[in-house]
């Protein structure tokens, strides 16, 4: 057997080197170092596999396609879930309106987000409410603010993610809020501006956070620009759409650092925000008040969203759940009619295409009024990757 020691070898430009056919192995015992660069340097049309250390994000990441780009290698640990499913990413839907008497839902419901289906009874909420997205980890899903029959609420309640149940006070808001998107990473979860009351000063531009770990009531985390409904969350940044823009203005701020959000892009083509749900590199935006867009963005690079395709029903102000690979868009209501859909639709975060049915929400009826005023959370999103 020979050995071939070679410490450089490329052309003579220095832009390129040879090409390794068949098996090869690397016997060495210390490192690889592959190439690397920032996010704006990344090539394209590569090879699929092409492997690269991104050092913008300090993350490997690999060439999937010419349809789909560069994704970042994503290492999942997942031990949480009810017992039946334990390991798997699930999603859960909580609360929602009964509308006579005017009095919200304290039902809680999970789904399986590897496999198409209907919705499980999951437990309630320690007290009935409207609410818009939920905080979820590994271990708590936690729900924040919302409204029920005597009035706009500041509670935050939340109930264990490994065991079916009833849920737990974990403590207050700074003030009321209904519709407040959040976004979270493994430890804080960040609940955006809202509404506030139903008359002036009708949203409040607070931003605040909580330590999912520890109950107590929220800290002050900075100020937002505008009401937001919906988040989507990579491990380090989260974003939030703005409720009821023409175009949706998207604004984010940093999981680990206090401060005022900052502009991020636009959702173009929708009027608001809806169906936000995550991958640890991309955010996905469906629903919209007339149509059924889905788009999404690159949470690592600011700008406006791009054409993903299109929900299998129109849905106006869904919620979205997603596991590492694939979100499923949940709820809504369908305009003019302002009827509520209690129906699930799915599709892969890392391809463009349309959506497909999933399942249906078993704890509300088909035409639930104002099914869109659920909480929707998972504990599989972009923010808890890495």
């Amino acid at each position: 057997m020979s050995e071939v020691r070679v410490n450089n070898l490329s052309n003579e430009s220095l832009s390129g080197g040879p090409t390794i056919s068949g098996i090869t192995t690397f016997s060495g015992r210390n490192f690889f170092v592959p190439p690397q660069g920032d996010t704006a340097s990344r090539p394209q049309s590569c090879p699929s596999g092409s492997l690269r250390f991104n050092t913008d994000s300090s993350r490997l990441e690999y060439y999937r396609g010419d349809t789909i780009g560069w994704v970042e290698v994503e290492v999942s640990e997942n031990n949480s879930g009810p017992p039946e499913v334990r390991g798997s990413y699930v999603g859960f839907l909580a609360g929602g309106n009964d509308p006579s008497p005017w009095t919200g839902k304290n039902s809680i419901d999970y789904v399986t987000i590897t496999t198409f289906g209907n919705s499980v009874e999951f437990g309630d909420m320690q007290t009935d409410k409207t609410g818009h997205q939920a905080i979820c980890n590994d271990t708590r899903i936690i729900f924040a603010g919302g409204y029920r029959g005597n009035g706009y609420q500041n509670s935050i309640v939340f109930n264990n993610v490994q065991s079916k149940g009833n849920g737990f006070d974990f403590g207050d808001l700074l003030g009321v809020k209904l519709r407040c998107g959040t976004v979270n990473n493994k430890t804080r979860g960040i609940i955006g501006q809202a509404q506030n009351s139903n008359g002036a000063p009708y949203n409040t531009n607070v931003i605040e956070y909580v330590t999912i770990a520890q109950q107590g009531n929220s800290v002050d985390f900075g100020d937002g620009q505008s009401n937001t409904s919906n988040g989507c969350s990579s491990s380090t940044r989260g974003l939030f759409a703005h409720d009821n823009n023409s175009p949706t203005d998207v604004i984010y701020i940093t999981h680990s650092t206090l401060g005022n959000a900052q502009d991020f892009g636009d959702i173009t083509g929708h009027r608001s925000g809806g169906g936000g749900a995550s991958s640890a590199t991309r955010c996905i935006w469906s629903g919209n008040y007339f149509g059924n867009n889905i788009s999404y963005m690159t949470m690592a690079t600011l700008g406006d969203s791009i054409d993903f395709g299109d929900l299998d029903v129109s849905r106006d102000d869904p919620k979205g759940m997603s596991s590492p690979t694939r979100a499923v868009i949940a709820a809504g209501r369908h305009i003019p009619a302002y009827r509520g859909i209690n129906t699930m639709s799915t599709i892969q975060i890392a391809t463009t295409g349309n959506g497909v049915f999933f399942g249906d929400i078993t704890y509300m009826g088909a035409q639930d009024d104002n099914s869109e005023n659920i909480y929707g959370g998972s504990n599989g999103h972009g923010g808890l990757s890495g």
